[in-house]
């Protein structure tokens, strides 16, 4: 892992997890420190935002963001290249010595958020009232070309460890899981070390095999439950975080340090130099590109994420949030005229969640939300399997999104 040094320039979104966006507690003119609070909420669900930078707040503006459709209050600041850190960054206590209440205090002070693209806020999922007797670490990266995790499990294995055991003593859990893919055994062979001693925790192999890591997936393979259509890992006794999640975990208690940088790869055809960098979070995707060598032409294509499920951006004045977990840069593929579907059943054949793709189309032209609904796309992981697969090239992974979008919109 590379540190990539703080930029000029910063660009903090507002708005980096699910829930309510948070309001500035900074102005234009406002000198800031490394882990300062700049982002406060009161919503039940909503995840505090830091500076990443010392320096000088230049605006507090809308800007674009890299996941979603519109713009977000965006907290712009000047580094000063100091590096000074906030008072309220000090260490909260050690595994032995902190209650679970503030370990619970102490995520939720740091704003840390699930770092495996899903960015709901950690503390919440740790206060639910619903019986817990898991908690699972996904160490499974099956989208091709991210390996940041992985790089965390080989080179902080203690730190990946402390934030699981955190984690477990929050959810007053005696059962702790790190799943590793077969495709990593020397981070296998790292963790069991580490854990040589610890009955309480286990380090589980699993097949190497998209879409392995996905949530629901993961449960049914480790532990043989299934998540209820409709549910939460929460409903069947488990708690699921990530890999970069439980570092993030580790630092908000050990060193106070909230969430404010993370640990992405760089990586694809265009990019001269590939790796694993850590990143202070609001740093533009543009300035990335210069410093890694990216190479962007016509015929290339930037993802934010992985390569199946992540973002496409025409717009490298992006920043990096907190659940990056990766750039990838490669050729686009053919852009291939949807032919009507031919009902071939290919896409059922390959759906992890054991959906009827082809249908959810149908009903999706057809604008019948109320069917698809009830035929389950509020359930599909967006893996891109069905997309890949289908011999008519239906766009099916942006129909089910904006489905999915228009389905909760209608809640409202």
């Amino acid at each position: 892992i590379e540190r990539i040094t703080a930029p000029d320039m910063v660009y903090i979104p507002l708005l980096q997890h699910a829930g309510a966006t948070c309001e500035p507690v900074v102005k234009a003119g406002d000198k800031v420190k490394v882990g300062q609070k700049i982002g406060d909420s009161k919503a039940a669900v909503s995840a505090f935002v830091h500076s990443s930078v010392s320096g000088e707040v230049i605006a507090v503006e809308q800007r674009i963001h890299p996941l979603l459709p519109f713009h977000v209050n965006t907290v712009v600041i000047k580094n000063n290249k100091q590096d000074e850190q906030d008072l309220s960054v000090c260490a909260k206590g050690t595994l032995s010595s902190i209650t679970k209440e503030n370990i619970i205090s102490a995520i939720k002070e740091a704003g840390v958020v699930g770092m495996g693209g899903a960015q709901f806020p950690t503390h919440i999922k740790l206060s639910s009232s619903k019986p817990i007797d898991t908690v699972l670490l996904n160490g499974c990266e099956c989208e091709p070309l991210l390996n940041a995790d992985y790089r965390l499990m080989l080179e902080r294995p203690e730190t990946v460890i402390t934030g699981l055991k955190l984690l477990m003593k929050a959810s007053d859990v005696a059962k702790g899981i790190i799943a590793v893919e077969d495709n990593k055994p020397d981070a296998i062979e790292i963790l069991k070390a580490k854990s040589a001693g610890d009955s309480s925790i286990e380090i589980v192999t699993v097949k190497t095999k998209y879409p392995e890591g996905a949530e629901r997936m993961l449960i049914k393979r480790v532990l043989g439950r299934e998540v209820p259509l409709g549910g939460l890992p929460l409903d069947v006794g488990v708690i699921v975080n990530n890999i970069s999640t439980a570092q993030a975990v580790y630092e908000a208690v050990y060193s106070g340090m909230p969430l404010v940088k993370r640990v992405l790869t760089v990586a694809g055809n265009g990019v001269t130099l590939q790796g694993n960098y850590e990143v202070p979070v609001g740093m533009l995707v543009s300035d990335i590109i210069k410093i890694c060598g990216i190479v962007i032409s016509g015929n290339f294509e930037l993802k934010m994420g992985g390569a199946i499920m992540g973002f496409t951006q025409n717009n490298y004045d992006v920043p990096v949030i907190k659940g990056t977990s990766g750039i990838v840069v490669f050729q686009k593929k053919d852009d291939l005229t949807e032919e009507p579907c031919i009902k071939c059943g290919r896409c059922v054949n390959v759906c992890p969640m054991e959906l009827k793709p082809h249908k959810l189309v149908f009903y999706a032209k057809a604008e019948n939300w109320d069917k698809m609904e009830k035929t389950g796309v509020m359930n599909c992981i967006e893996c891109g399997c069905c997309e890949d697969i289908c011999s008519s090239k239906s766009h099916m992974v942006s129909i089910f999104k904006k489905s999915k979008k228009i389905i909760r919109e209608r809640k409202k």
